[in-house]
């Protein structure tokens, strides 16, 4: 008998992926060379079983390939260069022309074992139009135009790492665009948080300046400061509008890593599943082809029989070498052989030989035939798995694989591109606003909103004119409820002495008040010719009393505005009927008394230390020699009313013991 398989015609393109020679082909070569059932010297060219499957090539541009949406072409467009490129304002197009993102696992198709079909291969999922990106700007810009790398792609197919290599530089890219995305969110964080602080910060200074009222200056500074804390505003929701932004950045990298993500996932389970067909495709031809030669083995041994060689130990000989053959083709594989022993074949021949002793020719011929029908079905059903196995073989290298390589190298670039785009997109935010930010500190020449910096709004405060309304108004409030000393007009004023804080508020003639009253009107009326203010003495006391001086920056901080002036009021009704004890631990108590103490001292008619007095104590004090100013400044104490001296001299003994 002659076992023939058709030749089939091999291809000469060199194979992408190799792989060792398939142990399919040793059971044909040595079923054709077998001086039995070889008949012929010259066996035909069995290309399919012996030569290596066919090449799998790289479709240049398969109908699946067609126009694309993806989002790396997108991003490539978004992607300013710094320098000009070859190919920029050349008039070339850049476009170029991409696969489908597979957006859905690529279903196996099922292979039938004994019958060979024309597989057909399902069309890819479309792209998904929707994206997480900007629209692309427009062409005027100097972009990058992005050529998908076909070399790269090749490469990848030739290796045998090429799937595992890019899904974990796929999830290297989906972990750093995580991870620049938490960086965006976190910096939004504290934008809004800054800007919030400063509108905070701004509205309280407002609202302060507004009710202090008297206590600060007005004018031209008034205004100016008003637009100062107005522009600062603007600043804060500025910033808080940057906080927005980076957080809506961040949120859209973070969509972008997750659906890249998941397609990552979803070709990899197709990836895997497919390349375990393959393998599993495979196992099956070794086990066809073991059926096979076993079949093979069988008809030998039956023609041995038939022509009366009883040469059972050259055939136990020759079994226990194919045998050993055999095993080490079952330990490459993942099922071994069900008939692996030479226990098994002696029992076998001996069966066999015992059992054609006693049979006429008849029967040894219909033997034989019912031996070469089994070995012919066997050599159907190998065939068969070989030429299934060569298709899926096919399918995979040639489409499949391609495929997913070139799907997951798209995403890759995809999220890379996404990444610096997103980066970009946070330099320009940035750089957006810290521009207007110095416009807003300090405008440039020739701008349009120039009088909106605050450089231009500080410089436009007109002191000399604020100080000459101040001291026409003073002057004339001054006149009206101070009492004149003769005396006192008739002295030179050499220099214009520094105006209090606030102006006076008018002064009812009212013996009660102790606040807005001339210091020796307020010793004039007391009974008692006390040298120093009642006043004085009860604030000084229940501060010292309620442990005052132990306190750090007991006159330095301030009291509630409220609660002085409350204060202020029950002093000025009557001082003696007020009581000022505080309790130690409370020292914002304190704080209001204190500040109700100084605010009597800014409301006196005269200063301290007086008008005219006010210069020489300036002089004597820009003097350099220590003790020549000492003498100075004490001849002008010496100088000093008596009410001031003493008041002076009161308040001065409190302070050192602080």
């Amino acid at each position: 008998m002659e076992i023939q398989i058709e030749p089939k015609p091999s291809t000469d393109v060199q194979p992408i992926r190799t792989r060792p020679e398939n142990t399919t082909t040793t059971g044909i070569r040595r079923l054709n060379s077998h001086p039995t059932l070889g008949l012929n010297s010259n066996p035909p060219s069995i290309s399919i079983l012996t030569t290596n499957l066919s090449p799998p090539l790289l479709p240049p541009a398969p109908s699946f390939f067609a126009k694309s949406t993806s989002r790396a072409k997108r991003l490539s467009s978004l992607v300013l260069l710094s320098g000009s490129g070859s190919n920029i304002g050349s008039g070339t197009p850049t476009s170029t022309r991409f696969p489908g993102i597979v957006s859905a696992p690529i279903s196996l198709p099922i292979m039938n074992h004994s019958v060979v079909q024309e597989q057909q291969h399902p069309p890819l999922p479309p792209s998904s139009s929707s994206s997480h990106l900007p629209p692309t700007p427009s062409t005027d810009q100097r972009v990058l135009p992005l050529d998908f790398d076909e070399g790269c792609l090749r490469t990848l197919c030739t290796l045998e790492c090429g799937l595992p290599l890019i899904l974990d530089r796929l999830k290297q890219g989906v972990g750093t665009a995580r991870e620049v995305s938490n960086f965006f969110k976190k910096k939004a964080a504290l934008e809004e948080e800054y800007g919030h602080k400063l509108n905070k910060l701004t509205k309280t200074s407002m609202e302060s300046y507004i009710n202090l009222g008297g206590e600060l200056k007005s004018g031209s500074f008034s205004k100016v400061y008003k637009s100062f804390l107005n522009l600062h505003e603007k600043i804060g929701n500025e910033r808080i509008e940057l906080g927005h932004k980076l957080n809506s950045i961040g949120d859209e990298l973070s969509n972008v890593s997750k659906e890249v993500e998941k397609i990552r996932k979803s070709n990899k389970d197709v990836g895997f599943r497919l390349e375990k067909s393959v393998n599993e495709s495979e196992v099956l031809v070794e086990k066809a082809k073991i059926r096979f030669e076993l079949a093979v083995e069988e008809l030998e041994r039956m023609l041995l029989v038939k022509n009366g060689e009883q040469s059972t130990s050259s055939t136990l000989s020759n079994h226990h070498h194919h045998h050993h053959h055999h095993h080490h083709l079952n330990h490459n594989t993942s099922n071994p052989s069900p008939i692996n022993s030479n226990g098994q074949i002696t029992k076998a021949i001996s069966k066999l030989t015992n059992k054609s002793n006693n049979k006429s020719a008849s029967q040894l011929a219909k033997m034989e035939e019912e031996v070469r029908a089994k070995m012919s079905s066997v050599s159907d059903i190998y065939r068969a798995q070989v030429l299934a196995t060569q298709q899926v073989r096919q399918e995979y290298f040639n489409l499949q694989l391609p495929r997913i390589l070139r799907t997951l190298k798209e995403h890759s670039d995809e999220i890379d591109l996404g990444i610096q785009y997103y980066l970009t997109n946070y330099v320009n935010q940035t750089e957006s606003l810290l521009i207007s930010e110095a416009l807003t500190i300090s405008s440039i020449p020739n701008q349009t909103n120039e009088d909106q910096s605050l450089s231009t709004l500080i410089k436009s405060i007109d002191n000399r004119l604020d100080f000459k309304d101040y001291m026409a108004h003073y002057a004339a409030h001054f006149n009206q409820t101070h009492l004149v000393n003769p005396n006192h007009l008739q002295q030179p004023i050499n220099i214009i002495p520094p105006p209090p804080l606030s102006p006076r508020p008018s002064i009812e003639r009212d013996l009660n008040k102790s606040f807005g009253v001339d210091l020796a009107l307020q010793l004039s009326r007391d009974s008692s010719n006390r040298s120093v203010p009642r006043i004085l003495e009860r604030a000084i006391e229940a501060i010292e009393r309620a442990g005052g001086l132990d306190i750090v920056g007991i006159y330095r901080l301030s009291g509630t505005t409220s609660k002085i002036a409350r204060l202020k009021s029950l002093l000025d009704n009557d001082i003696e009927s007020v009581k000022l004890e505080f309790n130690e631990n409370n020292s914002s108590e304190l704080n209001d008394l204190t500040g109700a103490l100084k605010l009597w001292l800014r409301e006196l008619p005269e200063p301290l230390l007086t008008w005219n007095l006010y210069p020489g104590f300036i002089e004597a004090g820009r003097i350099e020699n220590d003790r020549l100013r000492h003498i100075r400044l004490h001849e002008r104490v010496n100088e000093l009313p008596d009410a001031n001296y003493a008041t002076l001299k009161y308040l001065m003994g409190h302070l050192h013991k602080l």
